[in-house]
């Protein structure tokens, strides 16, 4: 009886093989528009450079911070652009549903958004703090890009 049903099934075997393949059972892949919109976006392994008014500072994907130290003084607002950048660092264009964030982790200033990609950052009052910086889809509401901590000291 054994050697019956043993048989059987690989008399069957190449038959249910087939109807797989042929009824299209095969794994198929399927993107999203996000994920075939997002591609070449870089987000894994470009970075943010941000101009803090004239200290460049590049906020790499994983969170190195490259460039000077930023320094907040005075009563006039400090003005802040940001463009995103591949690692081989062309500016990526089509970044018409993000914008960039930036968040103090301390009240000692504020960020006052001006544009998608450029604000001022005010000095409310001295010492050390961390802002919080990324890029925002608009469109999906989630943060594509960090938010990364960067240290500014305030003066």
């Amino acid at each position: 009886m054994f050697a019956s049903i043993t048989n059987r099934i690989a008399a069957l075997t190449p038959l249910v093989v087939a109807l797989f393949v042929m009824s299209g059972c095969a794994p198929e892949i399927v993107t999203t528009e996000y994920e075939d919109d997002a591609m070449g976006l870089h987000f894994g392994d470009g970075y943010l450079a941000t101009m803090f008014g004239s200290t460049l500072v590049d906020i790499w994907a994983g969170g190195q911070i490259v460039g000077d130290p930023v320094v907040v003084t005075g009563e006039v607002p400090m003005v802040i652009t940001a463009a995103f950048h591949d690692a081989g660092a062309n500016m990526i264009m089509g970044l018409k549903d993000y914008q960039f964030t930036l968040e103090p982790s301390a009240p000692l200033v504020t960020f006052t958004r001006t544009g998608p990609f450029s604000g001022t950052l005010t000095r409310v009052a001295p010492g050390y703090t961390l802002l919080l910086v990324g890029l925002h889809n608009t469109e999906r509401q989630l943060e594509d890009f960090g938010p990364f901590p960067m240290p500014v000291t305030v003066k």
